[in-house]
């Protein structure tokens, strides 16, 4: 009788220990989904790094051309200022001549 109640016992704590391993199990596969979400996560956010990296590089480039563009720009309507100026005064010497 007392070693059919040891095997009794044997024989709990084998079922304990096979829902233990089973939980354990359980428990290894759900963290290897979030494992394997967390890789993915990582690699998505990665990828967005060098978008973003990609994009300040071609942002501060335009920057630079636009900051070019308005120099010419500005040089262009001086340029065009100083050449109407000169018209006026050529207009202002035809009248004279002609007078």
């Amino acid at each position: 009788e007392e070693s059919e109640q040891h095997v009794c016992e044997l024989s709990q704590t084998l079922a304990q220990s096979q829902d233990q391993v089973h939980q354990l199990q359980t428990l290894s596969q759900s963290q290897s989904v979030q494992i394997q979400q967390l890789q993915d996560i990582c690699a998505k956010l990665k990828a967005v790094q060098e978008m973003n990296e990609f994009l300040q590089m071609e942002n501060e480039l335009t920057r630079e051309q636009v900051v070019e563009s308005e120099r010419l720009l500005s040089a262009n309507l001086q340029a065009l200022r100083e050449r109407n100026f000169e018209c006026e005064d050529l207009k202002g010497e035809v009248c004279k001549l002609q007078a």
